[in-house]
């Protein structure tokens, strides 16, 4: 799992992309940066994403059966997707622009990795 700690623009796409460029997922905040919180992004089958209760900076809990210890991701910010989404979640986003890196994740351990510095939401 990787874990984004830091702020979230309101309206903007949020994506995360294998080392190669291959996107995994993408989600659009809705909320006010203000508000703090958190979100749980899961790509499993059935999963499912929603924001938590916060302090005015953010935490972004991202799952998914195709991050591998030992790889390489990136966290973008104003990201252009399209495709099927469910409620802003793009589990297979078709990717205009990355937008800009919010950071990378050189070597992903367990039980998870961190991008950005600052708490929010559940820790």
């Amino acid at each position: 799992s990787i874990v984004y700690r830091g702020t979230l623009t309101q309206n903007s796409v949020y994506l995360l992309t294998k080392s190669d460029g291959t996107p995994i997922v993408a989600f659009k905040n809705m909320k006010s940066s203000s508000s703090g919180g958190g979100w749980y992004v899961n790509k499993e089958p059935g999963g499912g994403g929603g924001p938590g209760g916060g302090n005015g900076s953010t935490t972004v809990f991202i799952t998914s059966p195709e991050l591998v210890k030992g790889n390489s991701y990136t966290f973008y910010s104003g990201a252009s997707v399209s495709g099927d989404n469910f409620h802003e979640l793009y589990a297979s986003p078709t990717v205009s622009s990355n937008g800009t890196s919010a950071g990378t994740v050189s070597s992903l351990s367990l039980p998870y990795s961190s991008i950005g510095s600052s708490g929010g939401g559940w820790w």
